[in-house]
């Protein structure tokens, strides 16, 4: 007996739908056969599948994939040989894909570290171990046990714009395009037409946190006495399962048995949901193998349940979208068959376990997506097709004859040309990707410097309009709201209007020499911008090298307040003694961390090897690491950047030793170098397998490399692109793209992505916490009253954001004060100067008889003091 479903109330047997979806000429009939095949099979395929693998993020990748193959071959002309056991043919296809899974799974970490020379993968949990299929059968009890447990995580976990999301899609069953009728723009900052693409992604990103804290919430459900610090942990959270409960749990499975609190780590945060498996600063860093063992057995056991209540929804929709490319012609079809059929099935087909999604929801933009993700992990590296490159981001670059910006596999477009004679030294997006700017000088780097900013009407268009200004000694680029800031003489801030409005000097308050801190005026380096362009991060140096020396780190608001990142001085300066490029500092994506290259003053080229500073930018927590030690060798940065998970990397050539060896000085020896990508890992440095002279970390995974040789200057042992035609490299996990030659700088275009609102902005000297989003520390730069340490946001991005914390309760006298325990309350969501913020903010003591009072309180943005009757 066949398999069937139906169809406008008629059933319709598993032959008719397999006589369907191969019929060419009927293309609405074919649509709609493999509409009805998907919903007639999807849930068995999933379950079957869930119960082998026992873990359902793997099920649904390994359910997608084989659901891609099997309407490849229909549209290929080669149904299965019986049609009436559609069900089983499908079955039979995702078990293949399993075993491929597994295949692959010892292949996956050298196969990226060729690819990228990044070996920062999440490892993959052994398969086949723990219960019987019998005991991971599902059930209709299971089924309800499991929507009731999600339906808590959700309500403990997320904002009110997330849970709006998770309702709308997986609740009320709502599609992507309608949820982005309702949401989208705000998500999208007003950018329609990329709206749904930010929802999509939203979703995604929210579907692996309900997962995620699932997994948490079924851990702290169970025995906890088989670990006595699990009870612990669970005991510091008496408002029961949330937020910060979740996020504990989880990093004490992977990564932190024994801290008892993300406090002690000098660089993870706790609260950073993406970054727990992250964090590998501590050398005790380790999970419990308690409760991984235990995390492990449930996931296993509850899989089956899992994948069909949270996982099936986002599954069907991608497999639903891909539909569109099996109606190409035949060819485009039979192509992608070849590929399938070919020598592809020894690649990997993805193994980070917490991005899959959002790397499956690029398949609907290639044009050969036939075969979903095979297409794109069947690309080796090395080659350019267009199913890898149709899922690249969008890149600007420059070469001898202009600025280009490459959208996926579309051809460069010219945003500007490149006068005769001269080359762009560097270049920034905007976070809003409206504008663009860049630097360009003479090709033999003499003269004065031109200053660049291009500008479009919205994220998608391709017309832009340029401006530009003449300055001499003008180093560093950063955009804050609407203007492009530079450093002219090492001294002077200016700023350069978009709109094209002659330069302006910028006076930042509260620098060392102007506290009287200094009698120096001191030098300034620009490092770049932070969330939403609303600050940007100034390095000041007065360049002494005793005890007296100041060098420290600086966030400047629109405003032009500033206020110091971390109050101690910095041993190593950006560039050391050499000259700053924009290429040697980076900040994270979400502008937490910051992390540039440098030395101390005073002794290149022969001075030891230059070093990485990298600063978290809520606690001021910094670290300073050098690359190996060579005295005979020094290593010099030429690059640095930061990549997912707060990875930073860095690029550097080994300077020859003549120079450095010989008595009284010498030259080196003419020639070339080839510099290296160093991975920073717990403090040291890892040599990668990759050379570069410099990279860059975009959105989805890809990583772009500029390649090619440095010619050394036999005067100071320093090198540069010198008469070089570098290569621009764009890689990934799903392979490689050569995007040009003769490349001299080039900047990833941010992602679509919905910044969470910050608390206020810098408003006076010695702040902590404003300015940033779910600060740990607020300080507001007077008496003890006005600073909350270890704060704990349990809720932010909503109409008020709440949280906990410790502050002095005033009894006698400040002096004679207490800490104690205080409830926090961000309100007032709105616009400051640009950026989305909390304009007002109050803390009371509960335990005190205090409570939250919204009449009253000062405008963080305007100064003004607003009361309400």
């Amino acid at each position: 007996m066949s398999e069937s479903g139906s169809e406008a109330g008629t059933v319709l047997s598993d032959r008719v739908l397999v006589e369907r979806a191969v019929r060419v000429s009927d293309e609405r009939g074919r649509r709609d056969a493999l509409e009805q095949i998907v919903d007639r099979y999807l849930r068995r395929v999933l379950a079957t599948v869930a119960k082998r693998v026992r873990d359902a993020e793997v099920a649904a990748d390994v359910t997608q994939e084989a659901f891609a193959v099997a309407f490849t071959d229909l549209a290929a002309g080669k149904p299965p040989n019986e049609p009436d056991k559609l069900g089983s043919w499908l079955v039979g296809i995702a078990m293949n894909r399993l075993r491929d899974h597994w295949k692959v799974q010892r292949q996956t970490r050298e196969w990226f570290t060729d690819l990228a020379g990044d070996t920062s993968f999440d490892d993959v949990p052994a398969q086949g171990a723990g219960r019987t299929d019998a005991e991971l059968l599902d059930d209709p009890g299971r089924l309800e046990q499991a929507r009731r447990h999600i339906a808590a995580v959700v309500d403990a976990t997320l904002d009110g714009t997330d849970r709006e999301l998770y309702d709308l899609y997986f609740g009320q069953a709502w599609d992507v395009g309608k949820i982005t009728e309702r949401v989208g723009a705000s998500l999208a900052s007003g950018v329609s037409g990329r709206a749904e693409k930010t929802v999509r992604n939203r979703i995604t990103e929210i579907k692996t946190m309900v997962a995620e804290g699932f997994h948490a919430y079924l851990l702290v459900q169970g025995d906890r006495t088989r670990c006595p610090l699990l009870s612990a942990i669970t005991d510091r959270y008496p408002a029961g399962f949330g937020v910060g409960l979740r996020d504990h749990v989880i990093k004490h499975v992977r990564n932190c048995a024994s801290c008892g609190s993300c406090a002690e780590c000098p660089s993870c945060r706790i609260k950073t949901f993406s970054q727990i498996q992250k964090c590998t600063t501590s050398a005790a860093c380790q999970n419990c193998g308690v409760c991984a063992r235990e995390d492990y057995a449930l996931r296993a056991d509850w899989a089956p349940a899992l994948v069909l209540v949270l996982y099936a929804k986002p599954v069907r929709n991608e497999i639903l979208r891909s539909i569109s490319h099996v109606m190409q012609p035949v060819a485009l079809a039979q192509e992608a068959v070849a590929l399938h059929n070919g020598a592809g099935d020894s690649v990997p087909e993805g193994a980070r376990r917490h991005r899959r999604w959002r790397r499956k929801a690029a398949i609907a933009a290639s044009a050969a997506a036939v075969v979903a993700v095979g297409t794109l992990f069947l690309t080796r590296p090395g080659t350019d097709s267009v199913p890898v490159a149709a899922t690249m981001p969008s890149i600007a670059y420059a070469d001898d004859t202009g600025l280009h910006l490459r959208v996926g596999a579309d051809e460069p477009s010219e945003v500007a040309p490149v006068a005769v004679g001269n080359k762009i030294t560097s270049m920034i997006w905007s976070q809003d990707r409206r504008r663009i700017g860049w630097l360009s000088q003479s090709v033999n780097s003499s003269g004065t410097t031109q200053i660049h900013v291009a500008t479009r009407a919205d994220a998608s268009s391709r017309t832009w309009s340029p401006h530009a200004w003449s300055c001499t000694g003008c180093v560093g680029l950063a955009f804050l709201g609407d203007q492009l800031l530079t450093v002219q003489d090492g001294t002077t801030l200016l700023g350069h209007p978009a709109t094209g409005a002659a330069a302006r000097t910028l006076a930042p308050t509260g620098l060392p020499d102007q506290s009287g801190e200094s009698t120096d005026p001191g030098t300034i380096n620009l490092l770049g911008s932070t969330t939403s362009d609303s600050e940007v991060l100034l390095f000041w140096t007065n360049g002494d090298l005793t005890e007296n020396g100041i060098s420290r780190l600086y966030r400047m608001a629109a405003n032009g307040t500033t206020a110091a990142v971390s109050t101690d001085s910095m041993a190593s300066v950006p560039a050391g003694d050499k000259a700053f490029t924009p290429t040697m500092a980076a900040i994270s994506s979400d502008a937490a961390v910051v992390a540039y290259g440098g030395n101390r003053m005073g002794g290149d080229p022969c001075q030891s090897s230059d070093t990485v500073t990298v600063t978290t930018l809520d606690t001021g927590r910094h670290t300073t690491a050098p690359l190996p030690a060579d005295n005979a060798h020094p290593w010099r940065i030429t690059s640095v950047w930061i990549g997912a998970g707060h990875d930073v990397y860095a690029s550097a050539y080994a300077q020859p030793g003549t120079l450095c060896t010989t008595p009284g000085g010498g030259s080196p020896p003419a020639g070339s170098v080839t510099p290296q990508v160093f991975r920073l890992t717990g403090g040291h440095w890892t040599k990668t397998n990759r050379s570069a002279l410099a990279g860059a970390a975009g959105d989805d995974g890809w990583n772009a490399y500029l390649t090619g040789p440095l010619t050394l200057d036999p005067n100071t042992g320093n090198a540069s692109s010198g008469s070089a035609a570098p290569v621009l490299v764009a890689a990934s996990r799903h392979g490689t793209s050569r995007l040009g030659s003769s490349v001299t700088a080039f900047a990833w275009q941010h992602a679509a992505t919905n910044p969470p609102p910050l608390l206020g902005t810098l408003w006076s000297g010695n702040q902590q916490g404003y300015g940033l989003p779910r600060p740990t520390t607020i300080m507001n730069g007077g008496d003890p009253t006005g600073l909350v340490t270890g704060a704990h946001w349990t809720s932010w991005g909503g109409k008020q954001a709440t949280g906990t914390g410790t502050s002095t309760y005033p009894t006698t006298s400040v002096a004679a004060g207490t800490q104690e325990p205080v409830n926090i309350v961000a309100f007032d969501l709105g616009d400051c100067h640009g950026t989305r913020t909390y304009r007002a903010i109050e803390w009371y003591f509960p335990g005190k008889g205090g409570t939250f009072d919204p009449k009253n309180y000062i405008n963080i943005c305007t100064g003004d003091y607003v009361t309400s009757n």
